[in-house]
């Protein structure tokens, strides 16, 4: 199988990347194409398959007849990356996939978590709902590719939308785009979603009331003033454009993304009531926008440039 066309490495802030694969199928050639797409000279790319049973790694009936065809699947996928990039397969069981890639991510240090799209028939299974639950405590960025990535021309990702909200995880977020950016030469957008300020309980369900506009004029305000400080703090190594729109912070985030080659965002994990009561931003943003996702989660590590590449 020849290597796939990829476009000139660029500087590469990722060290070790770990891709999630289910075999040599789709998906996994729109994960391995992003993974490429991220990748420096000097990155080394773990193919990882999880095979997943009650028992765990500790299953060898179940180890014996399948471990061996995943890995065969791995070497066909293996063979598609360019012979430039550092390639290995690692194999292994558990008892979720999930589990399963944070055990390898810990272990091998990972900067990064690459993740293929969702099966239509599968999405509790695979793709963005894969990347959520990965989210939860994942030590690393977790990055999403959306589908039919693999068959669109290879290229680094230089037109990065960040989504800034002022906080910690966005601020993160900010600095991994803009190692991104600079990486690849490009540009940095930054949007911030100002949402209608109800409460729990003043959810804006039918027969609710509008929110007062004097009061959203303050919110628009200060998140100008926000992205302004933000642009401040990129300082000049990138080019930066801001903007604050109104509306769902996902839903605009993915409407934004359409003009982006990479959306780059914060993660604050909360947990799954909060999630189910507030909805998720990432959640919004990863089943929806038609680009590829970088989610940095909480307390995730922003991947440091080496000394002798920085600038």
């Amino acid at each position: 199988m020849r290597p796939r066309r990829h476009a000139p490495y660029v500087a590469g802030m990722f060290r070790r990347i770990v891709l999630a694969a289910r075999g040599d199928d789709t998906r996994s050639r729109d994960a391995l194409a992003l993974a490429i797409a991220l990748a420096g000279p000097h990155t080394e790319l773990v193919i990882a398959g999880v095979w997943v049973s009650p028992l765990g790694a500790g299953d060898a009936l179940y180890a014996n007849s399948v471990e061996g065809q995943l890995e065969r699947e791995l070497e066909r996928l293996r063979e598609a990356a360019p012979e430039g990039l550092f390639t290995r397969v690692h194999v292994a069981g558990s008892t979720s996939p999930a589990r399963g890639l944070h055990h390898l991510v810990e272990r091998e240090r990972a900067d990064l978590l690459v993740v293929g799209p969702a099966d239509p028939e599968q999405r509790r299974a695979d793709g963005p709902d894969l990347a959520l639950g990965l989210l939860h405590d994942c030590p690393c960025a977790v990055a999403v590719a959306p589908a039919g990535y693999a068959a669109q021309p290879p290229r680094p990702p230089a037109r990065v939308l960040v989504g800034w909200d002022g906080s910690q995880e966005a601020a993160d977020a900010l600095e991994a785009a803009v190692r991104i950016t600079e990486d690849a030469c490009g540009s940095l957008r930054l949007v911030d979603v100002v949402e209608p300020p109800f409460t729990v309980a003043q959810m804006p369900w039918a027969g609710a009331a509008e929110a007062d506009p004097a009061w959203m004029a303050e919110l628009v305000d200060a998140a100008e003033q926000s992205v302004e400080e933000a642009r401040r703090q990129v300082g000049g190594r990138a080019p930066v454009e801001t903007e604050v729109v109104k509306g769902i912070a996902g839903e605009e985030l993915a409407r934004c993304a359409a003009d982006a080659d990479l959306v780059v965002t914060g993660s604050r994990r909360f947990g799954s009531l909060r999630r189910l009561v507030l909805g998720s931003t990432s959640a919004v943003v990863l089943h929806h926008a038609s680009v590829p996702v970088l989610v940095l989660p909480r307390g995730a590590r922003v991947p440091q440039r080496p000394a002798a590449e920085a600038r």
